[in-house]
């Protein structure tokens, strides 16, 4: 496990979203975050997680804890042109069931996005995500994507911020 240290090369995201984060915490979709500097196992309803390596190794991992009646996710994402998931847009389209013209059309910026809220998205349905992929998540608006499992309904808000080259996304549902 690497520590969480700053990096010459990049920002480091822990100083660069404390005021968009603050904003969250104001507004509600979050009750706390943490940045921690080694990775943390394990689960916990109230708690969304992610962390990310920069290509310099530096290693980041946030934990955000949900207010008591929203579920929230979290997704940090490092934007690098050369990752593979921008080079094969086919291979993207299927993951993401979005269409070949609008997945064409999408800047690799605008697809890292659409993958960090798919992933937020799924760190909110927690407990409800088992069997569940990127694809099963439907884009509603800008702001909103939705899914059915089980018969089940959720709707998601979403907001996101850039600190380049670092996005982070937030998925929020209601209790």
């Amino acid at each position: 496990m690497k520590a969480n240290y700053p990096t010459p090369n990049y920002p480091n995201p822990s100083e660069e979203f404390g005021t968009f984060l603050g904003s969250c915490l104001s507004e509600s979709w979050l009750h706390s975050f943490t940045w921690h500097p080694l990775k943390r196992q394990g689960l916990d309803p109230k708690f969304s997680k992610s962390h990310k390596e920069a290509p310099d190794d530096a290693f980041f991992q946030i934990e955000v804890e949900s207010p008591s009646d929203f579920r929230t996710g979290i997704d940090l994402e490092f934007y690098d042109a050369s990752r593979p998931l921008f080079k094969n847009k086919d291979w993207l389209e299927r993951r993401l069931k979005i269409p070949e013209a609008t997945i064409k059309a999408l800047s690799s910026e605008k697809l890292l996005e659409e993958w960090c809220f798919r992933e937020a998205a799924f760190k909110a349905l927690y407990p409800f995500n088992s069997g569940v992929v990127l694809s099963d998540f439907i884009r509603e608006s800008d702001d909103q994507l939705s899914i059915e499992v089980a018969g089940q309904s959720y709707v998601f808000d979403l907001k996101g911020d850039w600190k380049a080259p670092w996005f982070v996304a937030l998925a929020r549902r209601s209790l």
